[in-house]
């Protein structure tokens, strides 16, 4: 009897803890949505949750007044921003990640030093295991089967 009253007292503490705070895993908590709305003002179209890498983030989709679209992926169980992806032009904004790495246009501006034809279609900046796990920005042009890759904290094409 005494046995069954510990196992029903565990279960009922088990129970209220997870009714006090919630199920933070699938809470979408309010202050990544400010955050990604800080980096990129506009309107929220998307905001989703899914195992990217590996790794279980929320994704963010935000499209500004020119139409421009941009996500930010922000890895769930630290709530750290893990991958930034320009999905739709017109790519004319800027965008200063809070990461330590160049901002969006001079990026922009040293990968295009050779390619000034050629037309942006997509952009992420993410980290890339091939690079010690550096941040990276990769630029997606039009006719090019691989992406430009600079270093995002150096600048150096890679």
């Amino acid at each position: 009897m005494r046995f069954s009253f510990v196992i029903f007292f565990f279960g009922l503490i088990s129970f209220s803890c997870e009714e006090q705070f919630g199920n933070e895993k699938n809470e979408l908590p309010q202050k990544i949505v400010d955050s990604s709305n800080e980096l990129f003002p506009g309107k929220l179209i998307e905001q989703t949750s899914f195992i990217l890498d590996g790794v279980d983030v929320w994704k963010i989709k935000i499209e500004n007044e020119s139409g421009s679209v941009v996500s930010f992926y922000w890895q769930k169980s630290y709530n750290l921003l893990f991958m930034i992806e320009g999905e739709r032009g017109p790519f004319n904004y800027d965008l200063m990640p809070p990461l330590g790495v160049l901002i969006l246009s001079t990026a922009k501006f040293l990968a295009f030093e050779s390619y000034s034809e050629e037309v942006l279609t997509s952009w992420k900046l993410k980290r890339n295991d091939s690079y010690k796990n550096r941040w990276v920005y990769l630029f997606y042009l039009n006719h090019t089967e691989s992406p430009i890759m600079i270093d995002a904290v150096s600048g150096d094409v890679l």
